[in-house]
C-alpha cells in the first residue's frame, strides 16, 4: 500500500491540475478529482489505483518549458 501511495504522490508532484480530495465516511473511501469531476469509491487501495490510472491515462507532456513551471505533465 505504501508503494502505491508513493507512486500517486510522485504523479501528482510532476503533473499540473491534479487537485483532488479524499475522504472516508466509515464505509468507503472517496476520491474526487476536481478537473474531471470524477469520483472514485471503494477500498483505499482501489481508490488509489483508479486515481493513478486516471492521471496516467489522461496526462500529456507539458507544453510549457521547464523554466515556466515545475511540472513535466498536464492533466
Amino acid at each position: 500500500m505504501e508503494e502505491k501511495l508513493k507512486t500517486l504522490e510522485q504523479i501528482v508532484k510532476e503533473t499540473s491540475n491534479c487537485e483532488h480530495r479524499i475522504s472516508f465516511d466509515g464505509n468507503e473511501w472517496k476520491m474526487y478529482i476536481v478537473a474531471s469531476q470524477t469520483i472514485f469509491r471503494g477500498a483505499l487501495s482501489e481508490v488509489i489505483d483508479c486515481a493513478t490510472e486516471e492521471f496516467l491515462s489522461y496526462r500529456e507532456a507539458s507544453k510549457h518549458g521547464e523554466h515556466s513551471n515545475n511540472y513535466k505533465y498536464a492533466y
